[in-house]
């Protein structure tokens, strides 16, 4: 008994550390991420389940994802799906949904392979009703991220020679608009460094930063130096909106992607200009 405590201290020490230093102690559970999806191949997935991983994507209204714009740019929506009741690469669970994909709604300013705008929704042809520790949604941030909060970065590792299974949780802390700016030149992004790290290590498109338990990034790119790259959810919350009240109250409108950042817009059209006004932060 008295070996067995030993060791069961020792462990928890060791994962004190690496929770210190900023590595994964756990495994990453769709319990805690029910948001979690991912944008897949529907021809490969039908061949082999896993095989078609594309980017991350994040539930965060019934039916609508949040992903990068570079997930969706040049895509069809009849040859892709959203995978979301799982945060496992392969397998079927019970819980698992494949959703057909309705409409994929690119930013009008976005420019591929640029930072700028690097924003898109996800339409699901059918319902994602919450399930209870398996689906459901995150609220997106209406707020700016403070200089040096904790937040979240979760991937699978696409950069490594084998894509994981389960996905990996990152400990990340953000970094102040300012010094975003002047790592990328550009705004609208979010900025994160991790803890003792001279060099990002996460390369998932898509995937969601989660600070203060809602979604306030969307992953675009690592920087030449310590930095990972995110759109910053804040700055698109209301073309967000707009796009998706829109999207369920008309028909596939034209028109949203003209908004640019926090909401003005670039575009004459008084349908556009009616509903930024109608959406508050």
């Amino acid at each position: 008994m008295a070996a067995l405590a030993i060791l069961i201290k020792h462990i928890s020490l060791i994962c004190v550390f690496l929770l210190i230093k900023g590595a994964l102690c756990r495994d990453v559970d769709v319990k805690e991420f029910p948001y979690l999806g991912t944008l897949r191949k529907l021809k490969e997935e039908s061949q082999v389940v896993g095989s078609g991983y594309v980017c991350g994507a994040t539930l965060i209204h019934n039916r609508v994802f949040v992903t990068s714009g570079e997930c969706i740019h040049g895509k069809k929506p009849e040859d892709m799906i959203v995978v979301i009741g799982t945060t496992l690469m392969k397998g079927l669970p019970k819980t698992i949904l494949v959703l057909k994909i309705e409409y994929m709604r690119l930013h009008g300013l976005y420019v591929y392979k640029k930072h700028n705008y690097n924003i898109g929704l996800i339409f699901t042809s059918e319902d994602t009703p919450p399930i209870k520790d398996a689906i459901g949604y995150i609220p997106i941030n209406k707020k700016r991220v403070p200089p040096h909060t904790k937040c979240y970065i979760i991937g699978w590792g696409v950069a490594a020679k084998k894509l994981r299974s389960r996905p990996k949780l990152i400990i990340n802390w953000s970094a102040g608009a300012l010094t975003c700016y002047k790592t990328t030149r550009n705004i609208g992004l979010l900025c994160t460094y991790r803890y003792k790290r001279s060099k990002p290590d996460h390369s998932d498109a898509g995937t969601p930063l989660i600070c203060n338990n809602k979604l306030a990034g969307v992953f675009i790119t690592r920087g030449s130096n310590k930095f990972h790259i995110f759109t910053d959810i804040y700055s698109f919350r209301k073309w967000i909106n707009g796009a998706i009240y829109l999207h369920f109250k008309s028909d596939k409108p034209l028109m949203i992607e003209t908004s640019s950042i926090e909401g003005s817009i670039c575009s004459p059209w008084l349908v556009v200009l009616v509903v930024s006004i109608y959406f508050v932060t």
